[in-house]
């Protein structure tokens, strides 16, 4: 399958495999984050006595969905739950890469190849979101731009017209002009409405080592899709230490928390952690 070219299907994971290869029937979330908050045990699964799956710790997964301009910096669990907001994509998404002159576009595609299209595929499982490669910036709603200095960014063709593609507000304007002008090696941005995801838009110095690439990489893509927040020690594909090429247990069910088809866009996270009766 190709997903840089071709629409991925809407497809669900509906189970969850163990390191060892045995298989946890997924657990519904919403249930799953109430009976946690009510004071309901960790979720394991084991094998010989050894603990092979743990589902991660509710706050560790709102941590990764909650933005930090609806709750906060370092927020408390009962911040999370009272203020966390929930923002995903109800559209297809078609992915724009802009390089720059002084990038050389072969190390580029060894990128989106070797690490973003196996991340792509598990993504389309967790969300069902259909996923494609475009190559031009009006067909796009996601646009990565790459260049050695983001100031060179600007001298993409596609550049004069990514304020109005981009759209949002007269702020986000200026904000993504001053990252386009700064020595910033790795930046995002989302254009939402009411918890509805219609643009989103990043950077990726090319000057940077191939693993900070990637992590910036990675880190933009969760952005994009929703995961607004920062794992902080918990393991995510964001974060030194874990390989930035495979979603970890976390950040799979964040993406398949928040892309539950019945979990609607602006969402608040204590009307969607409710246990179910």
């Amino acid at each position: 399958m190709k997903v840089d070219d071709d629409c991925v299907g809407r497809r669900r994971l509906k189970k969850l495999v163990t390191r060892s290869g045995r298989v946890l029937s997924r657990w519904a979330l919403a249930g799953w984050l109430g009976f946690v908050i009510l004071g309901g045990p960790p979720v394991t699964a084991q094998e010989n006595g050894r603990t092979t799956l743990a589902l991660p710790a509710p706050a560790d997964v709102m941590n990764l969905v909650a933005a930090e301009g609806d709750v906060g910096i370092s927020p408390s669990f009962d911040q999370l739950v009272s203020k966390g907001i929930i923002y995903k994509w109800t559209q297809p998404i078609r992915f724009f890469f802009g390089i720059a002159q002084d990038t050389n576009p072969i190390d580029t595609n060894t990128i989106v190849e070797e690490q973003l299209k196996p991340l792509l595929l598990t993504i389309a499982e967790q969300t069902g979101l259909g996923l494609k490669r475009v190559y031009s910036l009006s067909e796009a709603n996601i646009a990565w731009f790459f260049a050695k200095h983001a100031p060179g960014a600007r001298a993409a063709p596609e550049y004069s017209g990514l304020m109005d593609w981009f759209g949002g507000t007269e702020q986000d304007r200026v904000a993504i002009a001053q990252a386009f002008g700064s020595e910033s090696v790795c930046f995002r941005f989302v254009n939402a409405e009411a918890g509805q995801i219609n643009k989103a838009l990043g950077y990726i110095s090319t000057s940077a080592l191939r693993e900070d690439q990637e992590k910036c990489l990675a880190r933009n893509l969760l952005y994009s899709l929703g995961l607004r927040g920062r794992a902080g020690e918990a393991k995510s594909i964001e974060n030194a230490g874990t390989s930035s090429r495979h979603l970890t247990l976390l950040d799979q069910v964040s993406l398949d928390w928040i892309y539950r088809s019945d979990i609607e866009p602006g969402a608040r996270f204590v009307d969607v952690t409710k246990p179910e009766q």
